[in-house]
């Protein structure tokens, strides 16, 4: 099953410090599922994961999507 995938990384670090695995055919509830401070902390960074999950639902996308780096963090989003 496909899933979308965001992790963000401490500054230096290969493991992430929290990820979050939504599957696809969730998409019409992601907005619900995620918790209030993961969905806050995505949107400080720009990531709007309804917006994401229906692209790629429509687009059919796989791989990495983005990779955000910002203060010393890194945050890759991706379809698996």
């Amino acid at each position: 099953m496909r899933s979308l995938r965001i992790k963000t990384y401490a500054a230096g670090s290969e493991k992430p410090k929290s990820a979050i695995t939504i599957p696809l055919v969730v998409a019409r509830l992601a907005g619900k599922l995620i918790p209030r401070a993961v969905a806050e902390d995505l949107a400080r960074k720009g990531i709007n994961v309804v917006e994401i999950l229906d692209i790629i639902r429509k687009e059919g996308l796989e791989g990495t999507l983005m990779e955000i780096e910002k203060g010393g963090e890194r945050t890759v989003v991706s379809v698996e």
